[in-house]
């Protein structure tokens, strides 16, 4: 019966390529079940941080930005209009707020 349950928690994580958090009974003991490769990455990208100079650290940091903002341009809706009049309404409330009057 246990083993059903782990078996079900492994395929849905090979599935999904999410992680998994599970707790002990008392809460005390914590374990994350993740695919494999993803964890070697992770070890692998972690051993690779500790001999590195500061500007190969900031390179490094840069590299990380890059692929991530890739990764959020393709995933990321359109909302070119919205932004355009959005920005158009700004400046509207700007002019709006502020009143100018001739001193006497």
């Amino acid at each position: 019966m246990l083993i059903d349950k782990w078996t079900k928690i492994f395929s849905l994580v090979k599935k999904t390529g999410d992680k998994v958090i599970i707790f002990d009974e008392k809460g005390i003991d914590t374990l994350v079940v993740m695919p494999f490769d993803q964890y070697e990455r992770l070890i692998s990208q972690s051993t690779q941080v500790k001999g590195l100079t500061e500007d190969e650290m900031l390179d490094r940091i840069n590299q990380d930005i890059a692929r991530w903002q890739a990764t959020q341009k393709e995933t990321q809706p359109v909302v070119e209009n919205l932004e355009k009049e959005s920005v158009s309404d700004d400046k509207d409330e700007e002019d709006e707020r502020y009143y100018v009057e001739p001193l006497e």
